[in-house]
């Protein structure tokens, strides 16, 4: 009878430390699931941040107050705040009117500071929001976008509007710009790769920050305790599965001072350790397959654009016409140009590209860009 007692007593217990262990480690993930640039959940932006690093663009993060942003920063991005304390808004106001731009991805939680200029209300729609953004230096290359709005927006100028209602636009501050965003998930992991949202977004960075301002995204403070938590070599499960085990050695020993004769020994139990490699690996592949197209997207509209500024070319021209252009103001390999242009014509239309070719595609228009000196 003693021996019963005793497994039953060891089966509660260890049947309490797994539920406990199963329990931690889920809100653990939870946390993990936030605004972030570190996240690879539904709502984290990790794959907007690697795409602009892709991009050769200078991307950081930042932490600290708003009154001590960097000289060089260009272009700030916060997604989805709780709140803004009121000295951070003056600081940020201040900022932007020195000709910097803030992007603010709003949700119907969140007050937008007087100081901005900008006006929301909240929004209840019934379907996502599928529209071409409105003429402007962001809808190059834009068909269509898609947002699930959850406010709309009054600002002087709608990039994307439906129905007479703004879910996304611009407003002037000083010598800088305050743009809104009514969907905090159009950044996100989950909705980047949705119809051309990441060609608007890049849009966005390359007409506000150009190709050498720096980029920051701010993190928000709850994830940031996260990852201070999870930092150690043993994490919070971990350290539950070390309770475990010492209380299962604990009853042994008790028991075996109870009994006579020698002590039977557990089967020995394997913990499973959480694949963080994996979550790693799993983002990387995420981003070369569904951003592959997008990424090549960006570098082609930034090239066109240039070619436009500098030679007048027509964004709407066809390759062998844009060649001809370019061929007339600089010495150049027509053939070459005419090719490399059609095929990123090709792929903009929806035609598939591989890894290879996109990195060699790039290295031809990064070759040309030298060559004719433009984006430099």
């Amino acid at each position: 009878m003693k021996g019963s007692r005793d497994t039953w007593i060891l089966t509660a217990v260890l049947a309490a430390f797994v539920v406990g262990v199963c329990w931690f480690s889920a809100r653990q993930t939870l946390v993990s699931d936030t605004p972030s640039s570190y996240s690879t959940g539904k709502r984290g932006t990790k794959a907007f941040y690697l795409l602009l690093q892709e991009l050769g663009l200078r991307v950081g993060r930042y932490r600290g107050r708003m009154n001590a942003l960097p000289a060089e920063a260009r272009l700030l991005l916060i997604v989805d705040p709780d709140a803004i304390e009121p000295a951070d808004a003056a600081a940020l106001a201040r900022w932007v009117r020195k000709g910097n731009t803030l992007v603010l991805a709003v949700s119907r939680s969140f007050a937008v500071p007087p100081e901005f200029q900008v006006h929301q209300r909240p929004e209840f729609p019934s379907d996502p929001v599928v529209a071409r953004p409105m003429r402007g230096p962001y809808a190059d290359g834009v068909r269509r976008v898609r947002m699930d709005p959850q406010v709309s927006v009054r600002t002087s100028r709608a990039i994307v509007a439906r129905h007479g209602r703004a879910f996304a636009g611009e407003q002037p501050l000083g010598r800088g710009r305050v743009i809104v965003l009514g969907d905090p998930l159009i950044l996100a992991n989950s909705m980047i790769r949705e119809e051309d949202n990441v060609v608007l977004l890049t849009n966005v960075v390359y007409e506000n920050a150009g190709e050498s301002g720096l980029i920051l995204f701010v993190e928000p403070e709850v994830f940031l305790a996260g990852e201070k938590k999870a930092a150690p070599a043993i994490g919070r499960a971990g350290k539950l599965a070390l309770a475990q085990l010492a209380f299962t050695v604990l009853l042994v020993l008790i028991s075996a001072g109870w009994r006579f004769g020698a002590v039977h020994p557990l089967p020995e139990r394997t913990e499973k350790r959480r694949a963080w490699e994996f979550v790693r690996a799993m983002a990387g592949l995420y981003r070369r397959a569904e951003a592959r197209e997008a990424a090549l997207g960006a570098v082609y509209q930034s090239f066109r654009r240039q070619l436009h500024t500098r030679f007048g070319v027509s964004a709407d021209a066809a390759p062998a016409a844009a060649a001809q252009a370019v061929l007339r103001a600089r010495p150049v390999d027509l053939a070459q140009l005419t090719a490399l242009l059609s095929r990123c014509d090709q792929i903009a239309a929806g035609r598939k590209t591989s890894d290879d070719e996109m990195i060699a595609l790039t290295r031809s228009i990064e070759e040309f860009r030298s060559e004719l000196g433009v984006g430099v």
